[in-house]
């Protein structure tokens, strides 16, 4: 049988061949909060900001910090656990462990001289991160091909590799108008890189020697270039503060990308003509331009200092983005059939409003302590949400939660911050693969369905701040 458009069509999409979402912790806008005594208070720092980090947060709080200073944080360490439990089907888990260190910000601010109203800084960032190797395999003995007398051994295995990092750079002019107000801008130059391989394999072994199977191994990756501007608003009177941000969508300055795939079919009849089919389709491109985008979002925050306490709160809107291509291949022609491929690799987010809450105390003449919780709410669409999507690849389906803790020490030129903070979330999500009830019509994979996902993350938060 000679394989038609619609048959390749299916088959690419039963194999996850066209991930339709590129998307991983980059559903998350809120995943790493820079800073260390930012990250305490869960990135409540919209309106009472008194670090060199402000150039991210809010701009404009510049204006209110005296002196020069410079600031390196660290999440020091993080380990990541993420399970998917029923994604091979049959109850088999899908398991990811991760442990790795995790810089995230340094910033600096300088006026040029004591008196002047212009404040200046600088910041360095990692805005997210994301790291995620999961695999799992499933192996029995049973009647997979009915055509062929007997039963037959059954193997197969589904590996997903992910890499994805987002960096930030920026510049920040801020401008204190008078004792009760500021403003400041930033101007961030972003750089996002990322990477992800998926592999699907099934076999079956007859009695008879017979053997079938299917294969499929795609990678891909892209690297672009963005710039974005950020507006703050800053006011303060005695003991109360408020901030307002407004993030402009990024504008594309450059970017590439590539993609390598190996798809091959031997020896199963798909549509029970009892004529097995055999296909393949192996090719590599590169320099394929790519796009990626930032939403507009606007932050509001406030600030009310107590005699030993004092509470922050943070909220952020980010505007939803229509769907549009990151990056796409031109037509492929498979090497048995000749029949067409295309492959697009898209984007899309719904609207997303997080919130955090932080709340300091003085524990000591030098010493203060921490606590937050913040959401951290997924941008993927509703329709990808539902779990009923076996094509779907897209991890980070879940809404996540934080909560972190700490102290930080105070000394006459820098201080010092160090925390914990634990991250979980669950939801569902589509089965990557299904190997519970193999079949020839889906190319050894069963019919996929839902699964659910579970995410764990615990990280050790360490900052430090020079003054000079």
């Amino acid at each position: 049988m000679r394989f038609t458009t619609r048959a390749i069509a299916l088959l690419v999409l039963c194999f996850l061949a066209i991930a339709d979402e590129v998307r991983a912790q980059d559903a998350h806008y809120w995943q790493i909060r820079p800073g260390s005594r930012e990250s305490l208070l869960g990135g409540a720092d919209t309106a009472a900001l008194s670090s060199s980090s402000a150039g991210y947060y809010n701009p404009a709080r510049l204006s209110f910090i005296p002196g020069n200073g410079f600031s390196v944080s660290a999440h020091a360490y993080q380990m990541e656990e993420l399970t998917i439990n029923n994604g091979l089907g049959g109850g088999d888990d899908i398991d990811s462990r991760r442990f790795f260190s995790l810089p995230t910000m340094g910033s600096g601010l300088f006026s040029f001289t004591e008196t002047s109203r212009h404040t200046f800084g600088y910041t360095m960032l990692t805005r997210r991160r994301y790291n995620a190797n999961a695999s799992g395999a499933r192996q029995f003995t049973g009647d997979v091909q009915p055509a062929i007398t007997g039963d037959e051994q059954f193997s197969g295995r589904f590996q997903f590799q992910e890499s994805m990092l987002d960096a930030w750079i920026g510049t920040s002019w801020a401008m204190r108008i008078n004792e009760n107000w500021g403003i400041g801008l930033t101007q961030f130059f972003c750089l996002i890189d990322q990477e992800s391989r998926i592999e699907s394999r099934a076999h079956s072994v007859a009695d008879n020697g017979h053997i079938s199977s299917s294969y499929l191994r795609q990678e891909f990756g892209f690297a672009h270039l963005r710039t974005l501007s950020k507006l703050g608003v800053s006011w303060q009177k005695e003991s109360w503060s408020a901030g307002l941000t407004l993030t402009a969508p990024s504008i594309s300055l450059s970017g590439s990308g590539y993609l390598d795939f190996e798809l091959a079919i031997i020896d199963i009849d798909s549509d029970g003509d009892s004529v097995p089919e055999s296909e393949a389709l192996i090719f590599r491109k590169e320099g394929l331009s790519s796009n990626y985008r930032e939403p507009f979002s606007i932050s509001i925050g406030v600030s009310k200092e107590f005699r030993d306490f004092a509470l922050h709160g943070t909220i952020e809107y980010f505007a939803p983005l229509s769907r549009y291509n990151v990056f796409a291949s031109e037509e492929q022609r498979t090497q048995v059939s000749n029949s067409p491929a295309r492959y697009e690799f898209s984007h899309r987010s719904i609207t997303v409003v997080n919130l955090a809450i932080g709340a300091e105390t003085q524990l000591g003449q030098k010493t203060r302590g921490y606590a937050s919780f913040r959401t951290d709410f997924s941008a993927l669409s509703s329709s990808k949400r539902t779990g009923e999507s076996g094509s779907d690849v897209a991890l980070a389906t879940w809404d996540i939660f934080h909560i972190a803790a700490g102290v930080s020490m105070d000394r006459e030129y820098f201080s010092l911050a160090l925390g914990l903070q634990f991250s979980w979330g669950n939801g569902p999500l589509g089965q990557p693969a299904n190997f519970s009830a193999p079949r020839e019509s889906n190319y050894l994979q069963g019919r996929t369905g839902r699964a659910d996902a579970v995410y764990r993350a615990f990280t050790v938060l360490f900052g430090y701040t020079y003054v000079f």
